[in-house]
């Protein structure tokens, strides 16, 4: 293979980083630089190049998307490579199955080669299990599973220490292993083989280990590494410590300060970013964790796009209307991506979307099992044309033409919480949300939420952006209350010489002639409803798939129909 074509495509930064020979290199990767592109530039460069036998490198990842990603790669450049030579090719989970599986002497901790891995649940469902059958005083159970993990010295005075040994025992028993125990079991076992860390108990030993998104790692997964690495073994890291979002399950406190004091790492840098405009990466640097310049290879593009909703559905009805308005402009619907903070969000998006016959994907949630235990090659999943709706978390890593990103009120974005390292950790989420986008990114705020803790209004992350960096579509028309004005047009006409109970009479006449016929509305957005309740002043309307809306009717474009039942 012609390893030098794959060489001249590269920047100046990027070859420096695939050509470092050091033993030990941590790439900065700054957001849409060519991380990726490094990373299996590096595995080809160095097998073609080094010759350094695929055998011998053990590549890193932390999502099967990014392993499978790397491997099609590299099977597509090679024709003849076989998918065995890529079996140290994986997430940090699979890896570690497959020595267990392959390489290393589990039996001397109970189990045997046929173990099972099992669900976060189904562990749960054990440690419950043994907490009945053995009497174990336990607090605060509905935190059991963020206790067990977290909890090494117990907060509380109970029985959890011994809910450890026995669920540790009766794994061993059952011969099953959790996703934890993966990576704890491979990190004893080779910490046991120290002086050469054999693999398959042969003399080969691993020359390079490869790491993407190193950054999020936590302490179980790095001292994998240190299990792993002997001291002839290089070790090559890539990542961005900007975008650290998985502290709540444990990342290592600055990992790149760590690698570079404990491996005396170089570092480097990849400063330029291919994927979004120049008025994005403006605006995403206020939320950087240290400031730094992001340096882009695009133009200007637009300003960023801010806009208010009055509540989550109106919101959906506006989106809907964009996306169909951008599809027929020629743009793909997987060009489109809509981003929230909690997952709940989606579902009037999902409704509405639906009823509008927009085609839309809502990435399954994944627990733990988003890091992968099958060390057998996986096929990519085919990407459809529709519009990915998801959560801020599972945007990282992806990219799209338009971005949009919802709920920016304070209580959702971010989330409520006085914690520093909270705040910081909300502002490392909004970054990497704002540069998924590629040339347009919108914002939008309630000021009727409806999440609990949701604060009206636009939040302070809006503001952080300075004003030259956005466009807002101007004021907005006061959002006026249905029900006060309701009281304001009634009081209005009480003050008029016309007696109340003329009025009165006049809606009891009203009432008796809906008796007689059903009423039915036709709206331009939710089409034909039946009318359910009616005034002088109001009038609500129940929709299929929208529910109950109401309308002032004299503030409302209603296209009226009345029906006369069939007597049964």
């Amino acid at each position: 293979m012609n390893y030098q074509a794959e060489l001249d495509k590269l920047n100046e930064n990027q070859r420096e980083a695939v050509l470092d020979d050091s033993a030990a290199c941590i790439v900065n990767a700054n957001v849409g630089s060519g991380k990726t592109t490094v990373l299996i530039s590096k595995i080809i460069y160095l097998h073609y190049a080094k010759a350094v036998p695929y055998e011998k490198m053990v590549v890193l990842t932390f999502t099967n998307k990014a392993a499978n990603e790397i491997k099609e790669r590299l099977l597509t450049l090679e024709e003849n490579l076989e998918v065995e030579s890529l079996k140290y090719f994986g997430t940090f989970h699979s890896v570690a199955l497959y020595f267990l599986k392959e390489c290393l002497p589990v039996d001397t901790l109970g189990y045997t080669k046929e173990f099972q891995v099992i669900e976060p649940e189904e562990e749960l469902e054990l440690a419950q299990r043994l907490i009945t059958e053995h009497k174990l005083k336990i607090k605060y159970k509905n935190r059991l599973r963020k206790r067990l993990e977290t909890e090494s010295v117990p907060r509380y005075q109970d029985d959890l220490p011994l809910l450890r040994e026995k669920l540790k025992a009766e794994k061993v028993r059952e011969d099953v292993m959790s996703f934890s125990d993966l990576l704890t079991s491979a990190v004893t076992l080779l910490s046991r083989d120290n002086s050469d860390k054999s693999v398959k108990n042969t003399s080969e030993k691993l020359e390079w280990i490869i790491i993407d998104e190193v950054q999020d790692s936590d302490n179980q997964q790095l001292e994998f590494i240190h299990m792993l690495k002997d001291n002839h073994t290089r070790l090559f890291a890539v990542g961005d410590p900007n975008q650290v979002i998985y502290s709540w399950r444990g990342s290592a406190f600055n990992v790149f300060y760590n690698l570079k004091a404990r491996y005396d790492a170089r570092e480097l840098t990849l400063p330029i970013n291919y994927r979004s405009s120049i008025s994005i990466l403006e605006a995403a640097r206020y939320f950087l964790q240290n400031g730094r310049e992001l340096t882009a290879s695009r133009g200007q593009g637009q300003k960023i796009m801010i806009k208010e909703h009055y509540d989550p559905f109106s919101e959906a009805i506006y989106l809907a209307d964009k996306v169909s308005e951008l599809h027929a402009q020629g743009v793909e619907y997987k060009e489109i991506g809509i981003f929230y903070r909690l997952q709940n969000q989606s579902e009037i998006l999902e409704q509405v979307f639906l009823n509008n016959e927009i085609p839309c994907e809502v990435p399954k949630k994944k627990a733990p099992v988003i890091y992968g235990v099958d060390y057998q090659p996986e096929a990519l999943e085919a990407e459809c044309d529709t519009v990915k709706l998801m959560t801020l978390h599972a945007s990282k890593g992806l990219e799209f033409s338009y971005v949009f990103i919802i709920g920016v009120n304070n209580g959702l974005i971010p989330l409520a919480g006085n914690r520093y390292e909270g705040e910081e950790e909300e502002r490392r989420l909004f970054f990497v949300g704002m540069t998924r986008a590629k040339d347009y990114l919108e914002l939008s705020f309630y000021t009727n939420p409806v999440t609990p803790g949701t604060f009206p209004g636009p939040g302070r992350f809006l503001q952080m952006i300075p004003d030259e960096l956005k466009q807002d579509e101007g004021k907005k028309q006061e959002k006026i209350d249905l029900h006060e004005l309701k009281k304001m047009v009634l009081a209005e006409r009480q003050n008029k010489s016309e007696p109340q109970k003329t009025e009165q009479e006049s809606l009891g006449k009203e009432k008796i002639e809906q008796k007689k016929t059903v009423q039915q509305i036709e709206h331009a957005k939710y089409g034909i409803g039946t009318v359910v309740e009616e005034d002088d002043v109001m009038i609500t309307v129940e929709f299929p798939g929208y529910g109950s809306k109401e309308f002032m009717k004299g503030f409302c474009d209603l296209k009226w129909f009345s029906i006369t039942p069939v007597e049964k």
